[in-house]
């Protein structure tokens, strides 16, 4: 596929950002799921009970978190608590999405993954989509995908704007996601890098097959926060 290899290279060095985003995921869910398990289990009196700790089920593991007003969603319950380690609760509640649909940093790069920028507003967003759409000619996945009548397109392609080159669907907003997952956008190995504020929507692009290869760039909250504040008041297009 067109620039597949030069993603190798191109994208190597923010690729690592990754580890640090996913690094993050698992310690925030770790430590809120585990504490949501402790307090089930101290309620249903399993805390000091290993023995029945190791007894307990999938279903009975629901069944308490609804109890408990902790209704589980079908997409982020993937992994059920770890009672191994002297009934010891971890509970990494990973979305399934990202869970099996995004590549880990560790994991050996395929003809059939794609680059995906999580795309933090007022963060240097603008300045990746110039640097790998103009410079590495790269086709890009952005807003222009559903703009100068390409929403109604019955077919997935590419077409060139300028120096750019675009996907013709739209990713940045819900309703644009669920469009390039109709026209199967991983699967056509049509685009060499998506970019999306939404990085649990995002996900859903991807199959274990065709998986996404998650980047993005930080800025610091209150130098964001400020710039986005200028920002608004001249951006009436928004």
């Amino acid at each position: 596929m067109m620039h597949k290899r030069r993603i190798k290279t191109s994208l190597f060095a923010p690729v690592l950002i990754s580890a640090v985003f996913l690094f993050s995921i698992c310690v925030t869910t770790t430590t809120v799921a585990t504490s949501i398990a402790q307090d089930i289990a101290d309620e249903e009196g399993l805390s000091n009970n290993n023995s029945l700790i190791q007894e307990a089920s999938k279903d009975a593991y629901k069944a308490r978190n609804l109890r408990a007003g902790r209704r589980l969603q079908e997409d982020t319950a993937l992994y059920l608590p770890d009672y191994s380690e002297g009934g010891t609760l971890h509970a990494p509640a990973i979305p399934r999405a990202i869970a099996e649909n995004i590549a880990m940093i560790t994991d050996p790069i395929t003809p059939e993954d794609t680059a995906f920028f999580w795309h933090i507003p007022k963060a240097g967003g603008s300045t990746v989509k110039a640097y790998y759409g103009k410079c590495f000619q790269l086709v890009e996945v952005t807003e222009v995908g559903s703009m100068f009548g390409h929403d109604k397109d019955k077919k997935i392609d590419v077409f060139p704007r300028g120096d750019y080159h675009y996907v013709n669907v739209d990713t940045s907003t819900p309703e644009g996601l669920h469009h390039a997952k109709e026209f199967k956008l991983a699967e056509s190995g049509l685009a060499d890098l998506v970019f999306s504020i939404y990085a649990h929507g995002g996900s859903k692009l991807f199959n274990p097959v065709n998986r996404g290869r998650f980047f993005a760039m930080f800025r610091h909250p209150v130098e964001r926060a400020a710039s986005l504040f200028y920002y608004r008041q001249t951006a009436t297009w928004e």
